[in-house]
């Protein structure tokens, strides 16, 4: 009997992991008001962070972003911050600020900032202490009344920014983060990223209207300066650290779909597995970082996210290796037909799930069933990335060191 009942629990547990907590999320979240945004001009003084390692390939295509994004360029501060890169990350972008008629006041004939120019300016940080503290060192000296951070690899839509800022114009907001889309086309290993992200984008939307965004995306986020606080080294994701210390001061973290930033997906399994390994460490560091919020019921909403969201989706490998081992026993055990049967359709089913995950490995080669192996390849790539995620939070966190795709592969060839 206990057996039933720890192999039927395990499978409620999964199902309320991935369907039962949006759904309930999709039924709650009609009945809450939203904060109310003013449909006034609202421009306000913006510094964008952008920290980057060894990212020449791509920086130049990153500023040349900035330029054609919709907002005022004398409201615009952008703030590359060097993590200690041994490219020619800087020199492009100095050349290309140059070029560009933008005001970089490290310039011997800089003078002062002239009218509708964007101020330019490179912070170098010499111990590679992680990109959150790098981040931490950029808001450091930044001007701008709203600090936006966005990935070097990212390409933000023309509009986004205006879209980002607005809902600052309620006070009670303290953070926005934007919608990111997985870059990249053709069957590749990591063909599931697009549905992931899909499925991500509309829990993070729910998630914003019924109680606020736990967490953003690092290719488009936008916090007020006055609420920023520094990072210590080592931490590991902080878009997710610096929203959720705002919303634990009380203000409103909110998902803006319409303020868009596409990044190339990864270009390798194996890139994605160790990003997938990096962002499962921080889900492990967020519930130990903020397990206050886990018991304090006067923000039961977060306390609820934090666990639906984050909590169970760390051990949902439990439950499927859970499921899938008594799966296994009971089919020995002499149970009566119509249940000897649907324990044999349950672990048949559970077989052909991983087996197409293992023949997902092989999905450039099969170009025309991509679209039905993407799905179970990747749910077992991010629970297996799970497992190692608690492993190296636990015993080897030097090893989660953050590099951007295009980046990763020119340090670490495959």
């Amino acid at each position: 009997m206990l057996l039933h009942v720890i192999f039927w629990t395990s499978l409620a547990a999964l199902f309320f992991t991935y369907a039962g907590y949006p759904l309930l999320l999709c039924l709650v979240a009609p009945l809450r008001r939203t904060p109310v945004i003013r449909p006034e001009s609202f421009e306000p003084s913006l510094s964008l962070l952008i920290p980057a390692r060894n990212e020449a390939a791509q920086i130049e295509a990153k500023l040349r972003n900035c330029v054609q994004l919709d907002y005022p360029k004398g409201l615009l501060e952008i703030l590359l911050i060097n993590d200690g890169s041994d490219d020619d990350t800087v020199k492009r972008a100095q050349d290309f600020a140059r070029q560009n008629g933008w005001f970089c006041p490290g310039d011997t004939l800089a003078g002062e900032r002239p009218d509708n120019t964007i101020l330019f300016r490179i912070i170098t940080v010499t111990a590679r202490l992680g990109k959150s503290f790098a981040l931490g060192q950029g808001a450091a000296v930044a001007q701008g009344e709203i600090l936006v951070f966005s990935d070097a690899d990212s390409l933000i839509a023309m509009h986004s920014l205006r879209l980002l800022v607005h809902p600052f114009v309620n006070p009670i907001v303290g953070c926005t983060a934007g919608r990111y889309v997985p870059g990249g086309h053709g069957p590749r290993p990591t063909a599931g990223v697009g549905l992931y992200w899909r499925y991500e984008n509309h829990l993070r939307e729910m998630e914003s209207r019924v109680g606020g965004l736990l967490g953003a995306s690092g290719a488009l986020y936008a916090v007020r300066r006055n609420l920023f606080e520094p990072l210590e080294p080592g931490l590991i994701n902080d878009d997710f650290i610096i929203p959720m210390r705002i919303t634990a001061k009380g203000y409103r973290s909110l998902f803006v779909p319409g303020a868009t930033a596409q990044e190339e997906a990864s270009r390798s399994a194996d890139h994605e597995f160790s990003r997938r390994v990096r962002i499962m460490a921080g889900n492990c560091e967020h519930l130990w970082l903020f397990r206050g919020l886990l018991w304090d019921w006067r923000r039961w909403r977060t306390a609820v996210q934090l666990f639906c969201h984050k909590f169970l989706r760390v051990i949902s490998p439990l439950w499927l290796i859970v499921a899938l081992v008594c799966n296994g026993f009971l089919l020995f055990q002499g149970n009566a037909l119509f249940l000897q049967c649907v324990y044999l359709i349950i672990f048949l089913m559970q077989l052909g799930c991983y087996a197409l995950a293992g023949i997902g490995t092989h999905m450039k080669r099969l170009k025309g069933y991509a679209r039905v192996l993407a799905l179970p390849y990747y749910f077992a790539l991010i629970n297996l990335a799970a497992l190692c995620g608690v492993y190296y939070f636990f015993f080897n966190r030097k090893g989660l060191v953050w590099r951007s795709p295009v980046a990763d592969e020119k340090e670490c060839p495959r």
